[in-house]
C-alpha cells in the first residue's frame, strides 16, 4: 500500500488479528478447562507484538500525506516491511525481557518477580514451572512486555548496558 491510510489500515488489521489471537487462546483454554495450562510465555510474546503494532500506529500518525508523497518507493517499501516486522521483533524483545526479569538481571519494585523449582531438568519443565509470584507480578510482566514491543530501543539498550557491565567486570585490572 502506498499511502498512510493504507498503512494505517494494515496496522488496524494486524492489531485486530493479534487481539483476536489472545481472545481465542483464552476462550479455547477456558472452554477446554485448560486455562491454567496456557503458558504465560505465549501471552508475553503477544503483548510485545501488540506493543510493536501500537508503536507503528503512533509513528504513522506523525507522518503527513505531504511527507508520504516525498518518500521514494524504497523507503515506502521499507516502512511497509517494518509494519510487519515490528510485531515479531516486539514479541522477541518481550520474551528476552521476560528472561532478563527471571534471571534477575533487572530487579526492583517496578519489575516482576518469579517463582520456580530451582533445579533445571529440561526446557519443558522450565517453561511450565516458571511463573510470576503474584497476580501483580504477572501484570508487571504483561506491562513490560507491551513496553518492550512499543519502545523498540528498550531491550537493545538493556543488552548494551549489561554487555558493558560484563566487559568491565571481566577486563583485566591495571596494576
Amino acid at each position: 500500500m502506498n499511502n498512510p491510510i493504507g498503512q494505517a489500515l494494515q496496522i488496524v488489521i494486524l492489531s485486530f488479528v493479534l487481539l483476536m489471537s489472545i481472545v481465542v487462546i483464552g476462550m479455547a483454554a477456558l472452554a477446554t478447562d485448560t486455562l491454567d495450562k496456557v503458558p504465560i510465555s505465549i501471552l508475553v510474546v503477544l503483548a510485545g507484538a501488540v506493543g510493536g503494532v501500537g508503536n507503528n500506529f503512533r509513528r504513522l500518525q506523525k507522518l503527513s500525506m505531504h511527507d508520504w508523497n516525498e518518500l521514494d518507493s524504497t523507503t515506502r517499501w521499507l516502512m511497509t516491511l517494518q509494519i510487519y516486522a515490528s510485531p515479531i521483533i516486539g514479541g522477541l524483545f518481550a520474551y528476552m525481557l521476560y528472561f532478563a526479569f527471571e534471571a534477575k538481571v533487572i530487579q526492583g519494585s517496578m519489575f516482576p518477580e518469579f517463582t520456580t523449582d530451582e533445579s533445571f531438568e529440561n526446557i519443558k519443565s522450565y517453561a511450565s514451572e516458571l511463573r510470576p509470584q503474584t497476580n501483580g507480578d504477572a501484570s508487571k510482566a504483561f506491562f513490560w512486555s507491551f513496553v518492550a514491543g512499543f519502545a523498540e530501543a528498550l531491550v537493545p539498550n538493556i543488552i548494551d548496558k549489561v554487555a558493558k557491565q560484563a566487559e568491565q567486570a571481566t577486563a583485566p585490572t591495571e596494576s
